[in-house]
């Protein structure tokens, strides 16, 4: 599964964002082989941020999300899309992948 995952720095260590559309920077993550990429993405428009990065992760073949939090508008995009919202949990990035994997999250 490939998963995106809003975070304050380019690390596994890092803290997830507390916010998801205007975050510094996407975890992009493959469950399947352990492959992750970052991406740089500051979004500095007023309105319509939720669903342009919804679109960005659907091109990049997401399937699921996990934040601390999401829009409405970009929560009704990721449905929309058949990608998956799920809540993080306290730790770091890692640590909610490997809850992730382990079906320890519940979805928005």
């Amino acid at each position: 599964m490939i998963v995106a995952i809003p975070t304050e720095m380019d690390s596994l260590n890092s803290k997830i964002s507390e916010r998801f559309a205007r975050t510094a920077y996407f975890l992009i993550y493959n469950t399947n082989d352990d492959s992750y990429e970052f991406i740089s993405h500051e979004m500095q428009q007023e309105h319509g941020a939720g669903t342009k990065i919804v679109n960005e992760l659907s091109v990049r073949n997401v399937e699921a999300v996990i934040s601390k939090n999401i829009g409405q508008n970009a929560l009704q995009a990721l449905k929309v899309g058949n990608i998956k919202a799920y809540i993080a949990s306290a730790g770091n990035v890692k640590e909610n992948i490997d809850f992730l994997k382990s079906k320890k999250l519940q979805e928005f």
